[in-house]
């Protein structure tokens, strides 16, 4: 099964979505590093560049531009809301303009778990969903859902977080370093294995082995994602640390594939399907990091 599913879309699945923008200096937008913000950018701001604006009718906006060495470092923060979707963003101001004359869009995603036919078993492990409490527990959720599907076992939560925390594999403020996620696991006897730069190959052979796969991607890019409307391509969105618990790998009847996910921070995160192209873009900006578990081989006494 695992030659046949990639065989028509193993080039696509090489596809590395890289955003062209590096955002990894930014964390966060210091006040006292604020330029100028809202409105106050069109009539104050000057320079090579010209200032995009996004403005949409039913749209409430927000722009700022972050003083960095020199006019080319100029980086802006983005934000706006709709009815349908709240996205902030970083980047280059030279890129600003460009977005001015980017028509984005919100991709639709439709999955019929029933037609399933792919790597993973995601309705099975539907049942194991349980959504965090904590904002910052993702991480662990994942691994006590996993453990609760090889086991049958529930943990708390709670109880797993203050383990965690005692530990220093995880904070109630910043939440678990991707180095540690699987040491919760590990811990309760399930062996792990971690590693950057993997492919959804890697993905696809860890489900189709029985294995259970945790990753770290950008929360913002799989739960709103917008798409080019020229292009198609993802357009990346600031960076919002998350982890969850890939169920399957599905391809669809267009020949487009699937991710399906456990995902305890989302509401509706059990068995939410993303695409590929969306799910690539949002694990990358966390290096493609990988967790395997490896669920214990029962003994059998003779």
């Amino acid at each position: 099964m695992f030659d046949d599913i990639f065989a028509n879309v193993r080039d696509w699945l090489g596809l590395e979505v890289h955003p062209e923008t590096d955002i990894s200096s930014i964390s966060s937008v210091e006040p006292e590093n604020v330029l100028y913000s809202g409105a106050d950018i069109e009539s104050n701001y000057s320079g090579d560049m010209d200032v995009a604006n996004l403005s949409a009718e039913g749209e409430e906006q927000s722009f700022w531009m972050v003083e960095k060495e020199s006019l080319n470092d100029y980086r802006y923060v983005s934000s706006y809301s709709s009815p349908d979707e709240n996205v902030q963003g970083y980047g280059l101001a030279s890129d600003f303009w460009n977005m001015n004359s980017m028509e984005c869009y919100v991709p639709e995603t439709d999955w019929n778990p029933s037609q399933f036919d792919g790597f993973g078993d995601p309705i099975q492990e539907a049942q194991f969903w349980h959504e965090q409490t904590s904002p910052t527990s993702c991480a662990l959720v994942a691994q006590t859902n996993i453990y609760e599907s090889i086991t049958g076992e529930h943990l708390s939560e709670d109880e797993i977080c203050r383990i965690a925390e005692a530990n220093c594999w995880y904070s109630c403020e910043s939440g678990t370093p991707l180095s540690s996620v699987g040491n919760i696991l590990n811990a309760l006897g399930v062996p792990t294995e971690q590693r950057y730069e993997a492919t959804l190959v890697d993905v696809a052979e860890a489900l189709e082995r029985g294995n259970k796969v945790i990753v770290g991607l950008d929360a913002n890019e799989i739960w709103t994602p917008l798409r080019d409307a020229t292009t198609d391509e993802p357009i990346e969105q600031s960076d919002a640390g998350h982890a969850v618990w890939v169920t399957g790998i599905d391809q669809e009847p267009d020949g487009s594939v699937k991710i399906i996910l456990n995902d305890s921070g989302n509401p509706d995160g059990q068995m939410n399907a993303v695409d590929a192209k969306d799910f690539l873009n949002a694990w990358y900006d966390f290096g493609n990091f990988l967790a395997i578990a490896y669920p214990p081989v029962p003994r059998v006494l003779v």
